[in-house]
């Protein structure tokens, strides 16, 4: 109700509580309540979300698939349609009167820049509600609530709905490049090969072997469903989108790059004692910072969008990398709040456990001709003093010296890391056989006089 409140970013689509506005009794008939709630900010291109899914009342779906109507009279509220409006709320009924066939009516804002003010609020509420009055860039929902206890048993409703859209390496650039919630980079400063080459990467179809159930096909291989609290803080919000996809952002050459880390090939550059000059170092993680079992949170989508912890290495699996580590047990803790599948966050869960695994590298200075290579490329390294032969690093820092000569962050890369495991089948959810909810007739009272 005031500058202060927080409306969530959505990326894919997220249950999201919706923020009450307003609340008014009718102007026109005290039976009646509006209700004004906001659901999120608006895309930065000025066009409004794509769609809501379903609307909660208290956790039952109020509405399905609710429209973007005509803001206009005869059409706002929205005319009443029984298949989007649900039992107990829409009485039942296929047609007939507000307050007395049903009792729940709609209008849906996309919170695009052209839109208008409410027009029923507007009626009602014009001072309250007046022509300035048109949530630039706020998707919003006007709910309109005829009183009947035997349907709105519990008071006044909560809300909240959905939204959807996609690509996780889509949702990053936007959220950096937004000057209404996000980062604010300019356009120019995003490298546009490396956000697409990840977009594609994302895009790519993914298939999971699992063990004592069907296989699972991914039609990509990484998605990006969740919301942000700008409040958060941009850094942190960032983080959070890169978790969706095991990304990083790194800015070289005066531009931000997105690299999702993938089994690739060597560059045909290599390090050798023709290029290799100066002193080395050596680094090595400590065994209390190379875990053996990784324990990842994802929102379940299937449990109603809560946070469920999966654990890699699975539980009853052997663990090969607490053995190696003989038995010496160190865990580590990932949050993914932007997947939403139990079998993509295992796979994530796998790729970071492994990686942290690799925890060997090196600090070298090399020849000029090292600028061929890019933070995210993977090199060659041959040198008799650690005695390596074609040993394969990440490239994860260059910089150009004052002297000319360049140095080099490198740090283990194994194939291994990047191939799909197999898992075994998910629990499944029982569903409930209870019977369907029905509006049934007041009981008898009692009158005293």
């Amino acid at each position: 109700t005031g500058p202060e409140v927080t409306l969530p970013v959505v990326y894919g689509k997220a249950k999201v509580g919706m923020s009450v506005i307003d609340v008014r009794q009718g102007a026109s008939d005290v039976n009646t309540l509006a209700l004004v709630g906001a659901i999120a900010v608006a895309p930065e291109s000025g066009l409004g979300i794509e769609a809501v899914t379903d609307v909660y009342f208290n956790e039952l779906r109020a509405l399905e698939n609710p429209v973007f109507g005509t803001n206009s009279s005869g059409n706002n509220p929205q005319p009443f349609n029984n298949t989007i409006v649900k039992s107990p709320w829409n009485g039942n009924a296929s047609s007939g009167s507000f307050g007395s066939a049903f009792f729940l009516q709609y209008f849906l804002h996309d919170g695009d820049n052209s839109q208008a003010k409410d027009y029923a609020l507007n009626a009602q509420f014009g001072t309250a509600w007046g022509t300035n009055a048109i949530g630039k860039g706020v998707a919003y929902l006007v709910l309109w609530l005829s009183y009947d206890e035997a349907i709105y048993t519990t008071g006044v409703p909560l809300g909240s709905a959905a939204a959807y859209s996609e690509n996780p390496a889509d949702c990053i650039r936007d959220f950096m490049t937004s000057t209404r919630y996000g980062l604010g980079i300019p356009v120019a400063q995003i490298d546009a090969t490396s956000f697409a080459a990840a977009a594609a990467y994302c895009d790519e179809s993914v298939t999971i072997t699992i063990t004592g159930g069907d296989n699972v096909t991914f039609a990509d291989r990484f998605t990006c469903n969740g919301f942000l609290l700008p409040d958060d803080g941009p850094l942190s919000n960032l983080e959070r989108l890169l978790s969706s996809c095991c990304g990083r952002i790194v800015r070289e050459g005066g531009k931000y790059k997105l690299l999702i880390r993938k089994a690739q090939s060597a560059e045909t550059f290599e390090l050798d004692r023709t290029n290799i000059v100066g002193d080395w170092s050596f680094i090595r993680t400590g065994i209390d910072e190379t875990p053996n079992t990784l324990v990842a949170t994802y929102v379940d989508v299937d449990l109603n969008y809560t946070a469920q912890p999966v654990t890699w290495p699975e539980p009853k699996a052997t663990n090969t990398y607490l053995a190696a580590d003989n038995g010496y047990a160190v865990e580590s803790r990932l949050d993914l709040p932007f997947t939403e599948s139990r079998y993509m966050a295992e796979m994530i869960a796998s790729q970071q456990l492994l990686e942290r695994r690799a925890d060997s590298g090196c600090s070298l200075v090399a020849q000029r001709e090292a600028l061929k290579l890019s933070v995210g490329d993977v090199v060659n390294l041959t040198h008799s003093t650690p005695s390596w032969t074609d040993e394969k690093f990440w490239v994860e820092a260059v910089s150009l010296r004052r002297d000319g000569l360049v140095q080099l962050a490198l740090k283990s890369y194994v194939a291994a890391t990047y191939t799909v495991p197999s898992m075994t089948v998910k629990p499944v959810i029982v569903a409930a056989s209870l019977p369907a909810r029905y509006t049934t007739a007041d009981g008898p009272t009692v009158q005293i006089t």
